[in-house]
């Protein structure tokens, strides 16, 4: 009804520069200086009801007299303003802008796409504008932009840091695959890619994420006396798998630990093994005589973090740990520094008992 009210409301305010007259705006103005001023005003501090419903009129005037890109842009920064629920007028200005977006780019694969994507978030409300637009427009691009927005938020996350459970997995790589197949030859939103190389990318990129309850793939490198270390030869022990570097100051705070792991759990079927992200492998040489590694390191390659390792399961922070059981099954993964407490309660359970 809000929607309803205010596309009604465009023809009353189009040769009004405001929605309210407390915060009426002078025009002609460039959406660069309103963006300038927003920028200000945020560095300043917080951002009153005031200040925002200022802002959001100030956009609306530019978008009354703008053309192309900088009118659009104008429109989705008024959109884009969080009404917070405290303010009837800065949510009826937010409320225009959403209606004269959708009025003027319905069927603009680069704009409504680009809108849906970004401007269009998760809430009831936007979620029933999501479902206007994609049953209202003639574009698949924006087609594919609504299908996909539900996912959008879980593939980051999938991506960021690989903490998703298989089932959302699974319906991440469902919703790609149906895009792909639908909409495949349709633009991606202000892109050269199509939304097929995108999805596509997409489940590549999901089906090689390392998750817990799956069989972790295989393993194999150097380590640093020339030898070849295999995971899967590792079967029928606990092991706790390290993404490490001595760049990374919260790595090195782990050596002691590592140490002391390794002197406790011996003579139990239980392996460190490590995978060590330095460039240059002397390095790795070096810091295993000094801090007494007894445990086998593998080196990744010059390519440091973007080492082949650490692409093919994922890793992007460092440290980085997994413990597999003793079929090789991914059971935990810590990102950053786990408590003690946590690895001892996860070894206690996974670590194979003597019959």
């Amino acid at each position: 009804m809000a929607l309803l009210l205010a596309v009604a409301a465009l023809s009353a305010v189009s040769n009004s520069t405001a929605v309210s007259p407390r915060t009426r705006v002078a025009a002609p103005e460039y959406l660069s200086q309103v963006l300038k001023d927003w920028r200000g005003a945020k560095k300043q501090g917080g951002v009153d009801t005031l200040t925002r419903l200022e802002f959001a009129n100030r956009a609306l005037a530019v978008a009354e007299i703008a053309f192309g890109r900088e009118r659009y842009e104008a429109l989705r920064f008024a959109a884009g303003l969080d009404a917070g629920g405290d303010s009837a007028e800065l949510q009826a200005a937010r409320e225009l802008a959403l209606a004269r977006t959708i009025a003027l780019y319905i069927d603009d694969g680069d704009m409504m796409g680009e809108f849906v994507l970004r401007v269009l978030r998760d809430d009831a409300h936007d979620q029933s504008l999501r479902a206007r637009v994609r049953s209202s427009t003639h574009s698949d691009s924006v087609r594919a932009a609504c299908e996909f927005f539900p996912v959008d938020g879980l593939l980051d996350r999938a991506l960021d840091d690989g903490e998703i459970t298989t089932q959302e997995r699974d319906l991440a790589v469902a919703v790609l695959q149906g895009i792909a197949t639908n909409y495949g030859e349709a633009k991606y939103p202000l892109s050269a890619k199509s939304w097929a190389e995108f999805a596509n990318r997409g489940v590549a990129s999901l089906r090689e994420l390392v998750l817990a309850g799956e069989r972790a793939p295989e393993l194999v490198g150097l380590d640093v006396t020339g030898g070849e270390v295999r995971l899967s030869a590792l079967r029928g022990k606990a092991v706790l798998l390290c993404f490490w570097g001595d760049w990374c100051l919260p790595c090195r705070s782990h050596y002691a630990r590592q140490r002391q792991l390794v002197s406790h759990l011996a003579g139990k079927p239980f392996a460190l093994l490590g995978v060590n992200s330095d460039p240059d492998r002397a390095v790795l040489e070096v810091v295993s005589v000094k801090e007494d590694m007894r445990w086998s390191n593998v080196w990744d390659g010059a390519e440091g973090t973007a080492g082949k390792i650490a692409t093919r399961w994922g890793v992007r922070g460092w440290p980085t740990w997994y413990l597999l059981d003793a079929q090789g099954i991914v059971r935990t993964r810590w990102r950053g520094v786990p408590a003690q407490t946590e690895i001892d309660a996860a070894l206690e359970t996974w670590i194979p008992k003597a019959r």
